[in-house]
């Protein structure tokens, strides 16, 4: 026997999303929510008809698809920490290891890099090579990582000699 349901109501109520943003480059905060239209939990900090933007910055996976925004106040959240365990240039490669960290026991952490200019990255033991990477982003023009479980995670990259990489970690 089964049984198929379907729908939402007031016994399965409809999941709702709401994200909270704090860009310390930008120096703002903001809530963001993928859902259709606000309902009465989240307008409580979206508001009743919030702005309506691209938050691939901050969540590549919706890419170009708007999703309602508004200003969120710093809740004094502490941040993830970035630490460069190795940094070595050999010959024409830089090779760089850092490990990303939560200071929050967060579920989750993510490391978003520049596609252009990563030869290689390393994760978990396994080496992703220029075309690993390519096929891994979809042709995105950055690479994330994910690590989903508490405590931290090491990344190795290798970039041309001389080469800066920019690194942005969430949790």
């Amino acid at each position: 026997a089964c049984v198929v349901t379907q729908g939402f109501g007031p016994d399965r109520p409809r999941p709702n999303s709401l994200l909270y943003v704090r860009d310390e480059v930008k120096g703002e905060a903001l809530w963001f929510s993928a859902d259709p239209a606000p309902d009465a939990w989240t307008r409580t900090v979206l508001g009743d008809d919030p702005e309506r933007a691209p938050v691939a910055d901050y969540f590549p996976p919706r890419g170009d698809e708007p999703a309602m925004v508004a200003p969120a106040p710093g809740l004094g959240i502490e941040l993830p920490t970035l630490t460069v365990v190795a940094d070595r240039t050999r010959g024409d490669v830089r090779t760089v290891r850092f490990r990303a960290e939560s200071q929050r026991s967060a579920w989750r952490l993510q490391v978003r890099l520049p596609r252009e200019p990563l030869a290689a990255c390393t994760v978990g033991g396994t080496r992703l090579d220029r075309a690993a990477l390519a096929e891994q982003t979809g042709g995105a023009d950055d690479v994330v990582l994910h690590h989903y479980g508490a405590g931290a995670f090491e990344v190795g990259c290798e970039v041309p000699a001389g080469t800066r990489l920019p690194v942005d970690v969430a949790d």
